[in-house]
């Protein structure tokens, strides 16, 4: 990993979640999963930017718990705040707010440092 990634540092992504249609293949766009997916990709996109080459992160382990119900039209903002660096295990507090700025809700995404060939 390259050095800046910091505790108490954040970052945010903006997408609809009408983005997410390819990986639907047929389930609702407003369901649970599609938070999950969000809430994972601030993470991991934020962390590849500090990735050396041979390096990636994968998901360890996600929490999430649904603040209100998100119509699948809405735009999400999902913030990522570095909370805690284990080794080579990074752990996430997430936040997904509409745009209105209200929460929906919140969770955790934990993240491994993986060589790859």
């Amino acid at each position: 990993m390259l050095a800046g990634l910091e505790p108490g540092s954040t970052h945010s992504e903006v997408e609809a979640l009408t983005d997410l249609t390819e990986l639907a293949a047929g389930f609702p766009i407003d369901g649970l999963w599609a938070l999950v997916a969000l809430l994972e990709h601030a993470a991991r996109k934020w962390m590849t930017a500090f990735m050396e080459p041979g390096e990636q992160s994968v998901g360890a382990r996600v929490t999430i718990a649904r603040a209100t119900p998100q119509p699948a039209a809405d735009v999400v903002t999902t913030t990522a705040t570095l909370r805690e660096l284990r080794g080579r295990r990074y752990i996430f507090d997430v936040e997904l707010r509409n745009v209105a700025g209200e929460l929906i809700a919140r969770g955790t995404n934990e993240r491994a440092v993986i060589g790859v060939a």
